[in-house]
């Protein structure tokens, strides 16, 4: 009862979060759904995730992109996020594979979120809307990492 409660909640979720993640990369939105081998028990078999890219046809998630996985992976971690609402995430280079126009949507999609979200990313597109930059280095001399922290707030009202 709880497993099915859960799944009926991130489905409904799911279709939103991805369209909200692919409606910028192109004039039509995608499509995710999440389906049960069997429906009757869903224990006695597996869960189904398939994805339709904005202005493609259905590929299995196998066959599609590296940056078109990344974002159905994303939309199904936010959609469970979404339904189990933790006080905050961390992100670790989850947009490596996307491109620009991809991390863009990425990035307004985060802004809109009512979480605190850490993400350790390499791309400007993604880093330059942050509140804050970490930055941690190692110092060879010393054999141990440094670290350092810019809270961007003040030049963000400066700007505005």
């Amino acid at each position: 009862e709880a497993f099915m409660g859960c799944f009926e909640k991130v489905s409904k979720l799911l279709n939103q979060t991805y369209q909200s993640l692919t409606s910028a990369s192109a004039q039509s939105e995608g499509q995710a759904y999440l389906d049960l081998d069997d429906v009757d028990c869903p224990f006695n078999g597996g869960v189904t995730y398939n994805t339709m890219a904005p202005s493609k046809r259905f590929r299995e998630l196998a066959q599609q992109s590296g940056g078109e996985k990344s974002l159905a992976s994303l939309a199904l971690l936010f959609a469970v996020q979404a339904a189990q609402c933790p006080p905050f995430m961390i992100l670790d280079e989850v947009d490596a594979a996307l491109d620009s126009k991809n991390v863009s949507a990425f990035v307004n999609f985060l802004l809109k979120q009512d979480i605190q979200i850490i993400v350790i990313s390499l791309k400007e597109d993604c880093y330059r809307h942050a509140d804050s930059l970490l930055g941690v280095w190692k110092n060879r001399p010393e054999q141990a990492s440094n670290f350092l922290s810019l809270d961007l707030l003040p030049y963000m009202a400066d700007s505005q």
